[in-house]
């Protein structure tokens, strides 16, 4: 392995990858959109092309959340390849789980004899219905889910 130059005093090697085979499409494409679940009954159906663990914001302030014992709260983002892509959409959505919805997709993953959520999997999410409010917090969204190997 050649030494290709430094950064801060730290010695780089060189991987055997020049920098123009690093891939980095995702980095400069353009955003995901996210699946909106509207009303009870909306649903959402597609294969699973990747998942990425990250910790949960507020949707106000966008500061990390964290358990009251200072664990961050994490959520896992599905992207799904939802349709076949056209000139106006490449057909992907992120699904952002955490909540009720991470419980529906472990019961559906548990129903099929599954321990992950694999990518080429296909995964289906309907919007069931929400919780009655508590004061003045919003009632939590309740969904179904259903996964094919």
């Amino acid at each position: 392995m050649a030494l290709i130059g430094t950064c801060m005093g730290t010695k780089r090697k060189d991987h055997g990858m020049s920098h123009s085979d690093v891939d980095t499409s995702d980095f400069f494409g353009a955003a995901i959109p996210g699946v909106k679940f509207g009303n009870p009954g909306d649903s959402v159906t597609g294969v699973v092309t990747a998942k990425e663990p990250r910790q949960q914001t507020d949707p106000k302030t966008s500061a990390l959340l964290y358990w009251p014992d200072r664990r961050p709260k994490m959520m896992v983002i599905v992207t799904l390849l939802v349709q076949d892509a056209t000139e106006d959409d490449p057909g992907v959505r992120n699904l952002y789980v955490r909540g009720y919805m991470q419980q529906a997709i472990r019961d559906a993953l548990r129903e099929e004899k599954m321990a992950d959520l694999a990518i080429g999997s296909t995964l289906q999410v309907t919007f069931t219905g929400t919780d009655p409010p508590k004061g003045s917090i919003e009632g939590a969204k309740r969904y179904v889910a259903k996964v094919t190997a």
